[in-house]
């Protein structure tokens, strides 16, 4: 058997390895070259995914993999770099939402189900929360689209004879399927709506801070948000506010002991950014903020090349 770890075509992006210029990364055309590698291995690999994932397991299972190594040093960098530094829970005018996270992952039973919508909410739930044996964690992840948490959630809680469910959204996401509000509302379903509110697309924000000179258009500038307060009491759901870490705490706890919907808006800042970050242009293993040079090249188990002057490769 052989197996064929595929990434995307050649491109004019990588061809002319100029990875100081961002603008290739918006619009990575392939190249010729690339096309004849794509038609290539579309020649190769040609068949149903369940014969070719049941080949891969047999090839797997033959092997006696040892992965203690890679966990300890795993470990020692979530040790040395932790997502949840100690200055975020000093935030007194705000909810920081690492805390938030990290607080409500510390909540849950064993047997929660949490639905997270697409956009910085997605992120930080990934980073900061913990996810217990038994528990679950659904998004649509890759393929991002706003909208999608309430009516999963809706669904999930139907599916589990209507179990509470947690549903992590933004401002913005929470708006695209807000009518399904009813929906929670006229079958009794239990669904918990956090609403992680920095008014506008926070997302979107750090991305034109980056690389569009901070030019906020539809981001922050020009976006406002309708009275969420309001809208829950038009739907009949019981609203909260979250507007600082210390009240974190107790709102969770009197909110997850209900057997109704409730409806959680959550304060943050309007540039709470998304850290680390993977920026366009640099390799996966060197995420924003950057390490010093050395002390990135100190942490990688293989050699380096530099591709220029700011990024570093693996080879």
């Amino acid at each position: 058997m052989k197996l064929y770890l595929i990434r995307h075509a050649e491109s004019e992006a990588n061809a002319a390895a100029d990875l100081d210029n961002p603008t290739y990364y918006y619009d990575a055309r392939i190249t010729k070259r690339g096309k004849e590698q794509a038609s290539k291995l579309y020649q190769k690999i040609n068949c149903d995914l369940s014969d070719f994932f049941d080949q891969f397991n047999k090839f797997y299972n033959k092997k006696n993999y040892n992965f203690s190594n890679w966990l300890i040093k795993s470990l020692e960098w979530k040790s040395r770099y932790p997502i949840i530094k100690k200055e975020y829970f000093k935030a007194s005018k705000y909810v920081n939402p690492y805390v938030f996270i990290k607080i409500l992952s510390n909540k849950l039973n064993k047997k929660s189900i949490v639905v997270a919508d697409d956009g910085g909410h997605l992120t930080w739930a990934i980073q900061a929360f913990q996810v217990k044996k038994g528990q679950k964690l659904f998004s649509a992840f890759g393929n991002s689209p706003m909208g999608y948490a309430l009516p999963a959630a809706i669904g999930a809680s139907i599916c589990k004879n209507r179990a509470k469910i947690i549903c992590i959204d933004g401002d913005g996401s929470i708006q695209i399927n807000i009518q399904e509000l009813q929906t929670i509302i006229s079958n009794k379903l239990p669904v918990k709506i956090f609403i992680m509110n920095n008014d506008g697309y926070g997302i979107i924000k750090q991305f034109q801070e980056l690389y569009l000179n901070k030019r906020y258009e539809a981001s922050g500038k020009g976006v406002t948000n309708p009275n969420f307060k309001k809208i829950s009491k038009a739907f009949g759901i019981s609203y909260s506010k979250i507007n600082t870490n210390n009240q974190i705490e107790k709102t969770l706890n009197r909110v997850l002991k209900t057997n109704k919907p409730e409806f959680i808006e959550i304060i943050l800042k309007s540039d709470q950014k998304i850290i680390p970050k993977l920026q366009f242009g640099n390799p996966i293993e060197d995420l924003s903020p950057l390490l010093s040079r050395k002390e990135f090249k100190e942490n990688m188990l293989i050699s380096t090349t530099k591709r220029s002057k700011k990024i570093f490769e693996a080879n």
